[in-house]
């Protein structure tokens, strides 16, 4: 007989040299190779890598029985063929917990937690140690792994005391190294001071399209009365001023220009 066909969607062929099944044989099915999006070789051509099966990538191939009376011990469901899989969004995290993703989903991406500026994960088993960064990982399975995140523990005071605004006081560090650079401040303080901070940025900082700048905090408080909207701003050392971003909050959108 004849080996059986699986759906052509399913991506898989059977290893067969045309010769008639007997009864009792297997006839071993594997993945195959698909192209790779918009990737040729030096001719031109396009180049494949292998597929895997979906339910389990470490499997190579699957065996249908050739049984007596001239009929194949056929799978009620067969196995995909797949490039990869996806995990889909990440797992719910603490509110003190901050994530660092770029919104791959696939197979093996990553996905990288800390708990802020002030505090550390702590281990929940003994001895207990801890450490700044924790990860999850796409496993084939489309679940995200491990599972479980540890906890956050407090190293530092996380919030400047906010006297009231008619105080006229400032909050003003004192850099012992004499630098300009503001302290970075998770607090509601920045609700109304008047000196914005600064971060500085490497030179080389947006030559590689795989970086990003990653900004991430609230505002507590904000008067849509005002003329003065939250705004963020990026200057490079020789031209100045190359790109503003403001908040309309009120408004519920983005304004944004380039220089």
């Amino acid at each position: 007989m004849n080996p059986p066909e699986p759906p052509l969607s399913f991506k898989l062929h059977p290893v067969w040299n045309g010769d008639p099944v007997s009864f009792g044989e297997d006839i071993t099915y594997e993945c195959e190779s698909d192209f790779i999006d918009g990737v040729l070789d030096d001719q031109g051509d396009p180049l494949f890598s292998k597929l895997f099966f979906e339910n389990e990538r470490s499997q190579n191939v699957i065996n249908v029985t050739c049984l007596e009376g001239g009929l194949f011990d056929i799978p009620n469901i067969w196995p995909k063929c797949v490039k990869t899989i996806y995990c889909g969004a990440p797992p719910a995290k603490r509110p003190e917990m901050r994530l660092h993703w770029l919104g791959d989903g696939s197979y093996q991406s990553k996905i990288v937690f800390d708990c802020g500026l002030f505090s550390d994960f702590i281990t929940d088993v003994e001895p207990r140690s801890t450490y700044s960064e924790q990860s999850m990982t796409c496993a084939w399975d489309s679940s995200w792994s491990p599972r479980h995140l540890d906890p956050c523990q407090p190293h530092s005071c996380p919030i400047v005391p906010v006297p009231p605004k008619a105080s006229r006081l400032k909050y003003a560090p004192n850099h012992k190294d004499g630098s300009q650079v503001a302290q970075i401040m998770d607090s509601e303080f920045m609700a109304y001071e008047p000196n914005p901070k600064v971060v500085p940025v490497p030179n080389e900082f947006c030559q590689h399209e795989s970086q990003i700048f990653l900004l991430i905090g609230t505002i507590p408080w904000y008067n849509s009365s005002l003329d003065e909207v939250p705004r963020l701003e990026f200057e490079t050392v020789n031209n100045g001023l190359s790109l503003v971003i403001e908040f309309m909050i009120h408004k519920n959108y983005l304004f944004r220009w380039a220089t």
